[in-house]
């Protein structure tokens, strides 16, 4: 009777037990060596970084797309002296193409310097970067990258560099660049003239105090469509 008993409160207790705290208990990440078909919204870790799924591998479709959402707390940093961080492509070892940063993603981090992202990079979510106030150059390895959202570099107020490939740049989000306190310097790479000024344009409208252009032309290399 005893061991019936102990039985029936030890399974009202189970059924109590919120769900919250059996997900805390658990892995939260998944392992990209194990888990191929991670679903959208899932996260991994991968040097350094937490990546969320925004468009995941199928059957029909061998590499899915993801964006940043910040720094992995458990990944030791104490290398990084300078605040230097570079996101590496993730493909070909993880199947997946980084494309954009999200929202909030590394506000108020005092920690960065310079960030330099890969090529695959399509947009800069909102608040990503606000608030990082040490931050000096941000460079965009991406002749994709389209869109800039809203406060995405509000109060960076050491940012002095910024990097753009291509003619890809259409929209900058209201208070991208407000309270950015340095004139800023746009480092073009394949730009044209004609695009110049309208970038200049919608950094002025997003908030950026002082721009200047140093424009580099380079013969466009034909690349692999895998890449």
């Amino acid at each position: 009777m005893k061991k019936v008993f102990a039985l029936m409160m030890a399974s009202v207790i189970a059924l109590s037990t919120p769900m919250a705290e059996v997900h805390a208990e658990s892995n939260a990440y998944y392992d990209t060596k194990n888990d191929l078909y991670i679903p959208k919204g899932g996260e991994f870790k991968c040097e350094g970084f937490v990546y969320r799924v925004t468009k995941p591998i199928t059957k029909k479709r061998c590499i899915g797309e993801v964006e940043i959402t910040g720094f992995d707390a458990d990944y030791d940093w104490g290398w990084n002296k300078g605040g230097y961080y570079h996101v590496s492509d993730l493909w070909p070892d993880e199947y997946y193409h980084i494309v954009g940063i999200a929202d909030n993603a590394f506000k108020d981090n005092l920690n960065i310097r310079k960030f330099y992202t890969p090529r695959s990079l399509k947009y800069v979510g909102e608040s990503a970067f606000e608030g990082c106030s040490n931050l000096k150059i941000f460079g965009s390895g991406s002749e994709k990258l389209s869109k800039i959202k809203s406060r995405a570099f509000y109060n960076c107020t050491s940012l002095k560099e910024f990097i753009l490939y291509e003619n890809a740049l259409k929209h900058v989000g209201k208070d991208a660049f407000r309270n950015d306190k340095h004139k800023i310097k746009i480092q073009t790479y394949n730009m044209s003239t004609k695009h110049e000024a309208r970038v200049k344009k919608l950094f002025k409208k997003a908030g950026a105090k002082k721009t200047y252009f140093k424009m580099d032309y380079y013969k466009k290399v034909k690349r692999d469509p895998c890449h």
